[in-house]
């Protein structure tokens, strides 16, 4: 368990689909450097939770802060503005473009012209970060793997300066063994969000949302 400082509280949850409850009375906490997981079956409010905080969706009521500052997203700009990173199970990397490009694409830097090695120079740290080093930087992502594809959309995020990242479904089964592990310990000095799967034993104590210290 982290003694870090709380970056993330959300207190009093709600969120309504008409006539359905999908979050009530939510309150969710973490900090810095904890890795957390959201476990609970289907139906039990993890992806309307995760949506809130990532600012595809508004709660109906509560109330949501960043380093103890109240935050109301309008949008995931305003949310990855904010340090929050998203990572779905959807990658929205493009596959004819580069590693390199892939991870530069829509930043803010100033610069109008990237030479290959002004692009290799660049995403060499984030890679670095994801525990691939060893990718070519200039290789096209359509000839990478999954498990890559999708290390290369969080680097993505964390030249984005991110401080909290949302791993929706990532860590499967087949890839658990060959990155996750090394990954979220890289990581124990930032703070990350981590989603699971659980069973219907998980979350029916809680609830419309479950959350379990790893």
């Amino acid at each position: 368990m982290s003694n870090g400082k709380t970056i993330l509280s959300m207190l009093g949850i709600e969120k309504r689909y008409g006539s359905v409850t999908a979050l009530q009375g939510v309150d969710f906490t973490l900090r810095q450097g904890e890795v957390m997981a959201l476990l609970g079956e289907n139906g039990a409010g993890k992806s309307t939770l995760v949506k809130l905080l990532a600012g595809l969706e508004r709660p109906d009521s509560g109330t949501v802060a960043i380093d103890g500052q109240p935050v109301r997203f309008r949008s995931p700009h305003q949310s990855l503005h904010a340090g929050i990173a998203y990572v779905t199970q959807e990658l929205s990397t493009i596959g004819a473009l580069s590693v390199a490009e892939n991870i530069c694409l829509g930043g803010d830097s100033k610069s109008p012209i990237w030479t290959t090695r002004k692009l290799r120079d660049r995403v060499k740290p984030y890679l670095g970060a994801v525990g691939r080093s060893d990718i070519d930087s200039t290789t096209p992502v359509d000839q990478l793997s999954v498990t890559q594809r999708q290390l290369v959309e969080i680097a993505r995020l964390l030249s984005r300066n991110a401080r909290i990242l949302i791993l929706d479904d990532l860590i499967q089964r087949e890839s658990l063994s060959h990155w996750s592990r090394p990954f979220l310990c890289s990581f124990v000095a930032s703070a990350t969000v981590a989603r699971g799967r659980g069973s219907a034993a998980d979350a029916r104590d809680y609830g419309p949302a479950l959350k379990r210290r790893l």
